[in-house]
This record gives C-alpha cells, structure tokens and sequence, in this order.
C-alpha cells in the first residue's frame, strides 16, 4: 500500500419517513486496480441537518456490500490533502433520492450500527491497527434509517 489518503463525501439527501434503510454513500475497489493491495477506511461520519429535539434517533449501519445502489450518483475521492497529480483506484457512489423505490444493495457483514439523534452527528475513528479493510472488487456501504424526514450527509475517509 503506497499510504495515500483519501476522503469523499456524499450529497445532501433529504430522507422521507419511513424508517426504509438507504445506502447514502458506497465505496467500491476495482478487481484488477487492487488485485495486489487494499484500502483501509479509518473515520466514518454523518451528519444531520435536523432540528427537532423530538424526534426519533436515525440508526446508522456500516455493510460489506455487493452490488450497486439502484441509480447512483457518482462521487471522485479526493486525496488528502489534494494533490492533483495522485490518482485514486476507488470509486464512491451515493443515492440520488432517498425515495428511489424501495430496492438497496445487497448486503453483508454489518460491521457496525449505532443509533443518533437527527439533530446531532456521529463519527467513527477507527483505533490503530483496528480499521476496514477492503480488498479488490469489494463494496462499503453507509446506510441510514430514519422515522422523520431529515437531511443527511456521509463521508468516508481512508487510505488506499
């Protein structure tokens, strides 16, 4: 691993009500790009743009994935910090509405899941020695359920 840091951000996605579990941002590793390295992803992060003190916790969720979300968005990770001349061999997607049908991306291993108030945030830093691994052709999906309509940003950082 050549140690270059990355960072990506989803867009603003407005969620509905339904509580219906939504992958707000996905990595992907390319089979042949990293068939002879991996990305480590070591901070997760949401946030929320809600201002009821009221309302019911949003549940955050990390999966290994396997497939794409229906209709993506694409992302481009950026180095960290930005250097031009450093490609990134990942790529980032997120949902472009959080009322796309009802259909997600198949899921894996749940890596982790809390719960958070839609008025606050939640990062996860990862411990030394302790971050996601991701090998080629492999997928990381964000995934965020929430009972009332709130906006909502996720971010992934890491290091290929």
């Amino acid at each position: 691993m050549a140690g270059i840091k990355f960072k990506v951000s989803s867009g603003e996605l407005t969620s509905n009500s339904s509580s219906n579990p939504r992958t707000i941002l996905q990595l992907y590793t390319s089979v042949t790009s990293m068939s002879k390295s991996s990305v480590l992803i070591n901070e997760i992060s949401v946030s929320f743009k809600g201002t009821n003190i009221s309302a019911t916790p949003a549940k955050i969720e990390v999966y290994r994935q396997s497939n794409d979300p229906p209709s993506p968005s694409s992302l481009t990770p950026v180095t960290d910090p930005d250097d031009s001349n450093t490609s990134l061999e990942i790529t980032a997607q997120y949902a472009q509405s959080y009322s796309m049908g009802t259909e997600e991306p198949s899921y894996g291993n749940k890596l982790m899941a809390v719960y958070c108030h839609p008025s606050r945030g939640w990062t996860w830093k990862a411990a030394p020695g302790r971050e996601i691994k991701m090998d080629g052709g492999s997928y990381l999906g964000l995934v965020v359920s929430t009972a009332t309509s709130v906006t909502v940003v996720g971010r992934m950082v890491g290091e290929q």
